[in-house]
């Protein structure tokens, strides 16, 4: 899947953000995708908060084993760099995405995550998940 497109047939509110003014985006493109709702308020979230530099959206990717053991592409949501140098990769999930027992996706997700867990590590970053209940809480 081409990570610059955004589906049609997705229940989740999509479309682009202009990033057109922002001095903080860096990426490909300055229309810059949003699959669902969540993802459109932390880019919002990240273009208003002072103590980050910079931002971008499905620019890595991280390779990944897949419950049949097939080597499968993730591409991270967000990259966010901090005025500090801490450099976060951040998942934006439905918090229901993230609980094992509601969602027959959470084991490839898991996959995953453990991924970009062990790559955040490995390069002196740190991962996170995103949800609704974490946006509520960011000003």
């Amino acid at each position: 899947m081409n990570p610059a497109k955004i589906s049609r047939k997705s229940r989740f509110k999509q479309g682009y953000y202009n990033a057109s003014r922002s001095s903080k985006y860096r990426g490909p493109s300055l229309q810059v995708p949003y699959r669902s709702s969540y993802e459109l308020k932390f880019i919002l979230y990240c273009e208003n908060n002072s103590n980050i530099v910079e931002w971008s959206y499905e620019t890595l990717k991280i390779p990944y084993k897949g419950p049949t053991g097939k080597t499968h592409r993730y591409f991270i949501d967000f990259i966010i760099k901090y005025k500090d140098g801490s450099v976060y990769l951040i998942e934006v999930k439905p918090y229901n995405q993230t609980i094992p027992q509601e969602n027959p996706e959470y084991r490839k997700n898991s996959l995953k995550w453990s991924a970009a867990k062990k790559y955040a590590e490995s390069n002196g970053y740190k991962f996170m998940i995103v949800t609704e209940k974490s946006l509520a809480r960011m000003k």
